[in-house]
């Protein structure tokens, strides 16, 4: 965990230095089980290179029978099976079947909900976890569990409908800032809501039903290219739901002459129409 959290710290510094929009590009840090993203009652935060998550919503979807909030203690125990592990707010001691142990950060209460790092839960659930920094996810695998309906978000999406929307916002979008990349990563989600276009991203991006749409997906160099950090944060903040352009199904560099009327907005040179 420690060598993901450097990694993302020195991929926030090279944004810096390049000159890349950093408080557009943050983007919300999710939490998946068995690669299902959960719904969260209070957002994930980094605190000193650890991942805190709201307990009641993390060790529900990891299947875990119970979780007792003592008021008077301000302690939360998760009960599994024969095991019980007790934390206490604002302390960095902790106790598994009364066995006390230390961890690096303690818990605390934000906007009423206890925060524990996601670590220490993991582990003392023998869950593996694991975190990609590009895409700001936790990912926690645990095949003898079936989350639930009520606990899962209602937007899914997988690293690869990132992946594509990623490449193909730094290719279209290269160089003319996040706002643009945003826009793009919108365009192609707007198609794949539309009902004239393919209904799913990779499909959208190499449609050719009525004219090769995007034709620097069809270049050998797309299916390895790497996208830079302002593409992945404008991909998965459109999915997300960031939309700065309306229902726009289209954009070009210049203008085109036959749909002045259905000119949207102009960003960074772009023109983008419904």
């Amino acid at each position: 965990m420690q060598k993901s959290i450097m990694t993302t710290i020195m991929a926030l510094i090279i944004l810096l230095s390049m000159g890349y929009n950093t408080e557009a590009a943050m983007m919300k840090l999710d939490i998946r089980v068995n690669d299902m993203i959960i719904k969260m009652d209070s957002n994930p935060y980094i605190k000193e290179d650890r991942t805190m998550v709201p307990i009641r919503a993390v060790v529900e979807a990891l299947g875990t029978e119970e979780v007792i909030w003592n008021e008077e203690d301000r302690t939360a125990t998760i009960v599994l099976g024969p095991k019980s592990t007790t934390f206490k707010i604002d302390s960095v001691n902790y106790w598994v079947n009364n066995e006390e142990k230390t961890m690096g950060v303690a818990p605390t209460i934000v906007n009423g909900r206890t925060m524990l790092p996601l670590r220490v839960i993991a582990e003392e659930l023998a869950f593996d976890v694991n975190y990609n920094p590009l895409i700001r996810t936790v990912a926690i695998n645990n095949p003898s569990v079936e989350v639930s309906q009520e606990q899962i978000a209602d937007n899914q999406y997988n690293y690869e409908d990132i992946l594509w929307l990623a490449r193909i916002v730094r290719v279209e979008a290269n160089g003319i800032g996040y706002e643009a990349k945003l826009a793009v990563a919108n365009v192609v989600l707007n198609r794949v809501k539309s009902g004239r276009f393919p209904m799913s991203i990779k499909e959208v991006l190499f449609d050719t039903k009525y004219a090769t749409q995007f034709p620097p997906a069809h270049r050998e160099s797309f299916l390895t290219l790497e996208p830079d950090l302002e593409s992945w944060a404008a991909a998965k903040n459109a999915l997300d739901g960031h939309n700065n352009i309306g229902q726009s199904l289209f954009f070009n560099h210049k203008p085109f002459p036959n749909k002045s009327s259905d000119l949207y907005r102009i960003i960074n040179g772009e023109y983008f129409y419904y």
